[in-house]
Parts: C-alpha cells; sequence; structure tokens
C-alpha cells in the first residue's frame, strides 16, 4: 500500500507541475478567466441563476450559460480566486489524473498499468494546454468522465446507486459545459447503434427531462442560448480566426497574417487538411497507439474494454466530422473535443502495452514527443494582464467617470470589464434566444460598419487598441476622436461629445 500511495504521489506531483509551468510567472494570463470572475462576484452578491452581469453591451445582462462552474467557483473567497484562480484547472485536471491511476489499479490489480495508465494522462498536450486559463473546459471533462463511467456500471449492474448517480452527473455536465454535451450526445447515439441497446437513448432522454425539471426551466433558456450561438457560427464559420479590421470590407488590407492573432482556422486545399491534421495528432499524440487494439477481440461485445474502446473511436469520430465535414463544423473546433478521450485512451494503452501489443520503444518515442510538445509549443495564452503598461491604462479607464469601451482586438474585453466594472462593446458568452447575435454580427468576427457607427449607437466614449493588432491610422479615425495615453503597443483614444 505504501507503494501505490508514493507512485501515486509521484505521478500526480509531475502532472501538476507540467499543468502550472506554462503559467509560472504569468498568472494573470488568460481571456475567459475574466468572465467567470464576474459571474462568481455577481453570484455572490445575488446567490441567484441566472447570474446579471451589466457591462456587456452586446448581450442581454441574464447570463443563459451553464452555471455549473460559476457555483463551484464560488466556494472560494473572491480574493483567493482572483490571486490564485490559474491553479484551479491544474488541480481538477490533476484530480482526474489521481482518478485515471487509482480506477486502473483497482480494476487491474497492477501498479504496472497503473503508472502508465496516469503518465500517459499526464502527459497529453491537449490537457495541458486546457490549463493556461480559466475555463469551464476541464471541470466540464471531469464530471463527463465520471458521467460516462456511472453509465457504465449502471447498464452492467442495473443498480439503482448508479442510476442516481446517473441521474446526478449528467444534471450536473448539462448545467457545466455545452462542448462536453455535445460529444455526449454522440456517443450516446453511437453506443445505441453499436451495442444495439435502447437504454442510451432512455438514459440520454431521461437526463434531459430530468435537467429541465430540476433546473426549474433554466436548462430551456440555455438550450435557446446554446441553438443561437451555434446558428452564428454556421453562419460565420468560414471568419474563424479572420483578422477583425483588415479582413472587413470597410478596412480591408493585404499580407497582414502577423496581425493574426491566430491563423484562419478553417484553410482551403490540402494546407487547411494538414494543419488540421497537425492539431488533432499534436494535441495528443497518443491517439496513433489505438491502431494497436486487436481487432481480433470481438469489439461489438459490451464489456468494459470494449466501452473504453468505443469511448475513444465515438470522441474521434466526432473531432474529425466536426473538423472535415461541412455541414457539421459549426459545432466547434475539433480539436477541442479530444481532451475527453484521454481518460479511456490512457488506460487502453496501458493494458495494451503489458499485454506485449505495443512495442515498448513506440511508447517510449511518443512519451518523448509529447512531452517536447509540452514544453515547446503549449501553453501560450493570448492576454497578459501582468502588462504594466496596460494596467496603466485600465487604472486610469478605472477612475473615469465616463463610460463604454470599444477594445480592439476584443479579447481584453472580460478583463477590461472586471477590472475596471466598465461597459464593454462586447458579448458571446450567451443569448436570449431571439436572434440578438445578430447585434454582434455587425462587429464581430468582422467589423461591418465604420467604428464612429459603435461609438454613436451604443454612446461609447473610449477605444483601446492594441498596434500590434491594428494601426490607430488605418482605422480612419475622425477628429472627434482624441488621443489620452500611448504605453508600449496600446493606445487610448477618447470620443467627444461635440459642442453646442
Amino acid at each position: 500500500m505504501t507503494k501505490i500511495i508514493f507512485y501515486g504521489i509521484l505521478i500526480a506531483v509531475f502532472g501538476f507541475f507540467l499543468r502550472i509551468k506554462p503559467r509560472l510567472g504569468k498568472e494573470k494570463k488568460g481571456v475567459d478567466t475574466w468572465y467567470f470572475l464576474s459571474c462568481v462576484r455577481e453570484y455572490k452578491k445575488t446567490h441567484k441563476i441566472p447570474t446579471v452581469l451589466k457591462n456587456y453591451l452586446l448581450e442581454i445582462d441574464e447570463q443563459w450559460y451553464p452555471p455549473g462552474f460559476i457555483i463551484f467557483l464560488s466556494i472560494l473567497p473572491q480574493k483567493v480566486l482572483e490571486k490564485y484562480q490559474w491553479l484551479i484547472n491544474p488541480i481538477i485536471d490533476t484530480i482526474q489524473l489521481v482518478i485515471v491511476y487509482i480506477f486502473s489499479f483497482l480494476c487491474f490489480s497492477d501498479i504496472k498499468i497503473a503508472i502508465i495508465s496516469s503518465l500517459i494522462y499526464a502527459t497529453a498536450p491537449t490537457l495541458i494546454s486546457e490549463c493556461s486559463t480559466l475555463t469551464s473546459r476541464l471541470f466540464g471533462n471531469l464530471n463527463f468522465t465520471l458521467f460516462l463511467l456511472s453509465i457504465f456500471y449502471f447498464i452492467s449492474t442495473s443498480n439503482i446507486f448508479w442510476f442516481l448517480l446517473v441521474l446526478g452527473l449528467g444534471f450536473l455536465l448539462l448545467m457545466t459545459h455545452k462542448m462536453a454535451v455535445q460529444n455526449f450526445l454522440f456517443i450516446m447515439l453511437g453506443m445505441s447503434l453499436i451495442f444495439l441497446d435502447w437504454r442510451y437513448l432512455a438514459i440520454l432522454a431521461g437526463i434531459f427531462l430530468f435537467t429541465l425539471i430540476f433546473s426549474k426551466g433554466f436548462y430551456l433558456k440555455i438550450l435557446k442560448a446554446h441553438k443561437e450561438i451555434l446558428l452564428f457560427w454556421k453562419k460565420n464559420l468560414n471568419n474563424l480566426g479572420v483578422h477583425q479590421i483588415y479582413d472587413s470590407k470597410i478596412y480591408k488590407k493585404e499580407n497582414i497574417e502577423n496581425r493574426r492573432l491566430f491563423p484562419v482556422f478553417h484553410q482551403k486545399g490540402l494546407k487547411g487538411i494538414i494543419r488540421h491534421l497537425v492539431y488533432i495528432f499534436g494535441y495528443n499524440p497518443w491517439i496513433l497507439l489505438i491502431a494497436f487494439v486487436p481487432f481480433s477481440v470481438s469489439l461489438w461485445r459490451f464489456d468494459f474494454f470494449n466501452f473504453l474502446f468505443w469511448w475513444v473511436i465515438l470522441t474521434y469520430l466526432f473531432v474529425f466530422l466536426t473538423t472535415f465535414f461541412l455541414p457539421m463544423r459549426f459545432l466547434g473546433e475539433g480539436y477541442k473535443y479530444i481532451k475527453m478521450g484521454i481518460f479511456p485512451l490512457a488506460i487502453l494503452i496501458a493494458v495494451l502495452l503489458f499485454s506485449n501489443l505495443i512495442p515498448i520503444y513506440l511508447f517510449i518515442a511518443l512519451l518523448l514527443l509529447n512531452l517536447f510538445l509540452i514544453f515547446r509549443f503549449v501553453g501560450k495564452a493570448t492576454v497578459n494582464v501582468q502588462n504594466e503598461d496596460l494596467l496603466l491604462i485600465f487604472d486610469f479607464l478605472k477612475n473615469e467617470k465616463k463610460d463604454g469601451i470599444m477594445l480592439l482586438p476584443t479579447h481584453l474585453a472580460d478583463a477590461i470589464a472586471y477590472l475596471t466594472n466598465k461597459k464593454v462593446l462586447w458579448g458571446t458568452h450567451g443569448s436570449d434566444g431571439t436572434g440578438r447575435w445578430a447585434k454582434i454580427e455587425e462587429f464581430f468576427p468582422v467589423i461591418q460598419k465604420p467604428i464612429e457607427y459603435f461609438f454613436e449607437k451604443y454612446d461609447l466614449h473610449f477605444l483601446l487598441i492594441d498596434k500590434n493588432y491594428v494601426e490607430p491610422e488605418d482605422l480612419k479615425l475622425n477628429n472627434r476622436f482624441a488621443h489620452l495615453i500611448t504605453k508600449a503597443n496600446y493606445s487610448l483614444f477618447e470620443y467627444l461629445t461635440p459642442k453646442i
């Protein structure tokens, strides 16, 4: 037992180190961080769901957004959460790493399988990448794993305990993360066909009904908002990753690749295919070893090994469909689903390795490749609010009586809203399901109107520009924009009210 605990602690410390290393000295990096902190702050004031945020001009105040992660975070004092938010996701994913270790040992009574499976989970680049900011994805992934395991044990035993766990974890999943729900739907449909078992569909219907009732109808609002954001991205699929200003008809500029925050996601032709494949296999090279699953075994028979195998296969089928199959691309960037298949994949590979079905040299080569990718590429967040120049501008805006800020690019909007308590020209978190995303579409992902139009329509007073993203002169600002501050690559302008 001492040996089991010792190796478990060793693996957990190693995995936790990999997850926090990209953030050391950069604790305030991240994008979604500030939105969740805003929601938690508001929830603590009112203890009501949905939370109400009044600082986003392009969406309704009520946040029709899954609140599970927000309620979970509210356990911590706000000051503690602000200071240590960068540790939350690494801790959550390290908990799942420990679950992999314990679960593998309990299933196979072999410490070697437990060590290898947890080592595989610890070194999957996609999981380290998800730790680079505070989001609900890893909390959703943990719920997703526990939920699917509960479904397996319920179907295997028909025990009431597992049934209650399925209901509880299913409710938590649906109220926590939308992409996990999409993958869950696909897997349940797939499992029902593979094993010819109607119970998967019954569980699916039961979970949605239970969640709708137990949330007192709020989940219906989440679904309406979810539908609207999916339709928005279905319409704007080719604009995923474009430059908001220089790819617009109004401010168009050629040769701006180095100005993009990210490359255009769905590029055309062979270049686009190769780039997607690099994402899919680069975020988790371990998937290559799934090819060693012995097909001589009847994979259509329902047992634990086959359940794990089809969990992985269906997850990756969803990854490929949402990446390459045009009618399904609007369901999100395919590589973001990869993390939901790491848990079963880690256990499968460990079992295959110790069944002499995977060459040890290939396992070691992939382990080194994963570590190389983690230390070389993974964990670079977009926004660094620890930038002293940026903080000076934030302080200036916080002390200003005037309100209403446009930011170019928009990725600073959530940080501005939280740290200055000012209104920002932003949204995208949710909607009321009545077409309000049309308001966002004027501004994002490609700006459709001149800058001045938004200042007049939304009574804005400040424009904050990252000059590494767009040059002020390229915006053709009229003489009502007065330059206030330039700090490093950031310039702040005020929109003057005309004198009467």
